[in-house]
């Protein structure tokens, strides 16, 4: 991601927008409605308790069902993911294979030997590292460049100058020896298998690094053909410039959803729609608003996409099923989606109110929607408050309906007597 912020500007070039790539970047983080809205959704959704959708079902069913001992048995993976056994299954019954005492069932050199102690600072450690070299790298090398060219001795300008890949390596380096010395020190791997994970955990890398690399290099291309130059040259003069964020956004999910990654999205979209922005206004609030639509877009498939690498080790690092898990979770994702885009980029793009304002909207009608259509999986015989006030609307009617076909059926002479009767008890 650093590395990315460096490559933004000759984006921001083409655009006219004299602003330093991370000040750019942080600027559009007020206009990133979709990941903003998905944070405050899931914490809206615990703390109200309700659910709804496939999520509701997922949670019914693993509140009714025995869970399994991870201990003891191997967990089962029902139809939603949710860990659960059956109430009247032994542990036998469970697609579970005997285990032989001398029988490593490590599935490969990522995972963790039995019998090792797991310690969690072997993890938090080079992890610390990486974040903490990364970070005074960057500043050194950006201070280096800033004394070189003159520029303003601040960390603003030393970040947005720096050679972020570089103190990647540093960092990343450096983590991997102590992670090394670390274990051997405690005797959990030898180095002939720190090396098979190490090569393993390359190779897990190699697939997204390509694609990204791919991304990179069909954003040039439509750079260097200067691919916004001809569709600002095709858009008529009675398009309105207003509009772009919005289609912006929902490029960007169509396009992560497809691809599943967010990186290559925005090499994407970048070298495309900021140009055409800079070309057709002036105006720096629409030009953070399309970088905005483009980032939180571009998550869009992280969370969701099957084949995005997040959605994958999401499914990795707990026993949960992936059809389960994306049937479980898109009707949240397509509905935050939904509202960022009406109250969010819609709305602030064509200066209804300011980007505040819309993400406060956006978060109160997901309020609004879990009171309505959602359900306490603790108490399931309480019906959604949306169905309640259908149900007592088509009691109403009803009611109404049966009374005006009841008075049809009476007399004339009837029903002048009950007029004169109500009248006589009103002026009583």
């Amino acid at each position: 991601f650093l590395r990315y912020i460096g490559a933004l500007q000759r984006f921001l070039n083409c655009a006219n927008v004299t602003e330093e790539p991370f000040i750019y970047v942080v600027q559009t983080i007020p206009y990133r409605f979709f990941p903003v809205v998905m944070l405050f959704f899931p914490l809206i959704s615990a703390l109200i308790g309700w659910d709804f959708g496939p999520m509701l079902t997922a949670e019914l069913e693993a509140t009714t069902k025995h869970r399994a001992s991870i201990q003891s048995t191997r967990p089962h993976v029902s139809n939603y993911g949710a860990t659960s056994m059956a109430a009247d299954a032994e542990p036998s019954s469970l697609n579970t294979l005997p285990k032989d005492k001398d029988e490593d069932v490590s599935a490969g050199p990522l995972e963790p030997k039995e019998g090792v102690p797991q310690r969690w600072f072997n993890s938090a450690v080079p992890f610390l590292i990486v974040m903490i070299v990364t970070f005074v790298g960057m500043v050194l090398n950006g201070r280096q460049v800033a004394q070189a060219q003159g520029l303003a001795m601040t960390l603003v300008s030393y970040v947005g100058n720096c050679d972020a890949v570089a103190a990647l390596i540093w960092s990343s380096a450096l983590a991997t020896w102590v992670a090394l010395v670390m274990l051997l020190v405690q005797k959990i791997f030898s180095f002939g298998e720190f090396m098979d994970a190490w090569v393993i955990g390359v190779k897990e890398l190699l697939e997204p690094v390509l694609i990204l690399i791919s991304a990179w290099a069909l954003g040039s291309i439509v750079a260097d053909i200067q691919a916004s130059s001809w569709v600002a040259s095709s858009i008529p003069a009675s398009f309105n410039v207003e509009a772009i964020p919005v289609l912006a956004s929902l490029l960007a999910c169509v396009m992560s959803y497809a691809t599943g990654s967010a990186f290559g999205t925005m090499s994407i979209l970048f070298p495309l729609i900021i140009p055409l922005v800079g070309m057709k206004t002036t105006k720096a609030a629409l030009l953070h608003q399309a970088g905005g639509a483009i980032f939180g877009g571009a998550i869009f498939g992280n969370v969701v996409a099957p084949i995005a690498d997040d959605t994958i080790l999401t499914t990795l690092s707990a026993p949960i099923a992936l059809p389960g898990h994306l049937k479980s979770q898109s009707p949240y994702v397509f509905i935050v989606v939904a509202n960022t885009i009406v109250f969010g980029h819609l709305m602030v793009a064509f200066n209804f109110y300011s980007v505040y304002v819309g993400l406060l909207l956006c978060i109160l009608s997901l309020v609004i929607t879990i009171l309505l259509f959602g359900q306490s999986p603790l108490n399931p015989s309480r019906r959604p408050f949306f169905i309640i006030c259908y149900q007592a609307i088509k009691r109403r009617v009803k009611r109404s309906s049966s009374h005006h076909d009841f008075r049809g059926s009476l007399p004339e002479e009837s029903i002048e007597s009950s007029v004169n009767v109500d009248q006589r008890s009103r002026l009583i």
